[in-house]
């Protein structure tokens, strides 16, 4: 995305503001090191680069805490380097002190506190064309919605603030009800997909747009059980007419297909940027050669077997975790795990950093939206198996059987989801909004899984600095 590769060093001076409600983080900066912003919002030049800047935080879905704390904690994932802060997520033995759940909530909270600088500040801005305004704005209140979208989701109830955060004041805040941060999450996607344009030229390609906010809001419908707004929604996406899949499932992650026809919103990677841009590709494929010859890819996560299993012999799908991989010197080596190459990097650099996109939504997951809400309102309808079958197909299946009912096609949606989405950072949160996660993981063999896990703990040291925060139930003070 050409559009992040040209931030400049006013980005820098955003980046510097403090982290929202990152309360620890504030305590260690030197209070008169902060940088005004009201002299900085002046041109449709620094609008732009505050909006790029908003997009940065993204960074937190590519990092290894989140996918840790959403692929992970459920059936789906596995580690083959066990350090203490994976197993206790695995065997759900963690507490408010994991530093995860620190990372991913200071992440997103940068992210948030960013879009409210664009959504508060760029409004004021007079000497701008009134389009570009009204674009970037959009954008903004995108990201904020899908920032606030996971957090909501992760925690429940947390703290809301639309204005930004510039100084040490005021910073105690208390959580705001689940279904008041729901309410303007709809709101700002609302907004955002009146104002944001259909595509982009190509330098711009990776921005928000109507297709994105409007597949955003059908999964927030769909987790909020809202069916007939879910399927209206995914309904709207499908109509537009710009979206289809790939021929053959591995082509949605390739280097080649971008932010091509299956890609909705992704989070744009950029090798140059070094580590940290996105190491999902590093992590997951055992160790493989670049166009260099260097053997890359530290492989310390994989497949379950529960998950490999799960699939049909026949289901292309499946080939994305495989079970042996070729060293430089040509010697076959099969492994004892399933390995995961769903996102594998052919040009990855020894550096690891990687410039393979981050899927956030797809095409294939708003057919499987509108597919299950569909069924939950009317049963399993004609358009609703024909959503489903179109991703069937394309994995090389048969259509699904004629005569299904409501319970049994939903359980055909359940099945498809896992199978089409695994390590995207869906899974969590479909069996939480499904109400499976428990059952599922006990079946699975997690022992320790009890009925508050269903959220997980505020970050401990949210709670210390910030008396007013409330922790869930199950976790203590």
């Amino acid at each position: 995305m050409d559009f992040l590769k040209r931030i400049t060093v006013l980005v820098t001076i955003l980046v510097m503001l403090p982290l929202l409600y990152s309360c620890e983080s504030l305590l260690e900066e030197n209070p008169d090191s902060f940088v005004s912003t009201n002299n900085f919002y002046k041109s449709g030049s620094d609008a732009e680069a505050a909006i790029n800047a908003a997009y940065e935080p993204l960074g937190v879905f590519t990092g290894t805490d989140f996918w840790v704390i959403t692929d992970m904690s459920t059936d789906d994932m596995d580690a083959i380097f066990r350090s203490n802060i994976r197993v206790e997520i695995l065997e759900y033995s963690f507490d408010a002190t994991h530093p995860s759940f620190q990372g991913v909530w200071s992440d997103l909270y940068d992210g948030i506190n960013r879009t409210n600088l664009v959504v508060n500040r760029v409004a004021n801005i007079e000497n701008m064309d009134a389009g570009l305004k009204e674009r970037i704005i959009g954008e903004a209140k995108f990201l904020r919605a899908l920032y606030y979208f996971n957090a909501v989701r992760l925690w429940g109830g947390v703290p809301m603030s639309l204005t930004p955060t510039e100084e040490l004041a005021n910073l105690e805040v208390e959580r705001t009800p689940a279904d008041a941060v729901y309410q303007q999450i709809i709101s700002d996607l609302q907004d955002a997909e009146g104002v944001l344009p259909t595509t982009y030229s190509a330098e711009d390609k990776g921005r928000a747009t109507q297709g994105a906010a409007k597949a955003l809001l059908a999964e927030v419908h769909l987790t909020r059980e809202e069916w007939s707004e879910a399927a209206n929604k995914a309904q709207e996406v499908i109509d537009l007419g710009i979206y289809d899949l790939w021929d053959v499932y591995k082509e949605a992650f390739t280097l080649e297909n971008e932010n091509g026809k299956e890609d909705i919103f992704s989070v744009q990677a950029n090798a140059d940027l070094g580590e940290g841009s996105n190491m999902v590709p590093f992590f997951t494929p055992e160790a493989f050669p670049n166009p260099d010859g260097v053997p890359v890819g530290w492989g310390s996560i994989k497949s379950t077997e529960d998950l490999y299993n799960s699939y049909e012999n026949s289901d292309e799908r499946r080939d994305v975790f495989i079970t042996s991989y070729t060293t430089p010197d040509g010697e076959n080596v099969t492994l004892p795990y399933v390995g995961i190459w769903k996102y594998v990097d052919p040009t990855l650099p020894s550096t690891g950093s990687s410039d393979n996109n981050w899927p956030i939504l797809r095409y294939s997951d708003v057919l499987l939206i509108y597919a299950e809400a569909v069924n939950e309102m009317s049963g399993p309808t004609n358009e609703a198996y024909n959503a489903i079958n179109e991703i069937r197909e394309r994995a090389n299946l048969s259509d699904l059987p004629t005569g299904l009912s409501q319970d049994e096609f939903r359980a055909w949606v359940y099945a498809e989801r896992r199978r089409e989405l695994p390590i995207e950072g869906e899974r969590r949160f479909d069996l939480v909004r499904t109400g499976r996660l428990l059952e599922t993981m006990k079946n699975y063999g997690t022992s320790n899984i009890q009925e508050h896990h269903r959220l997980y703990p505020i970050p401990q040291n949210e709670i210390i600095l910030n008396p007013k925060l409330e922790q869930n139930p199950g976790y203590g003070n």
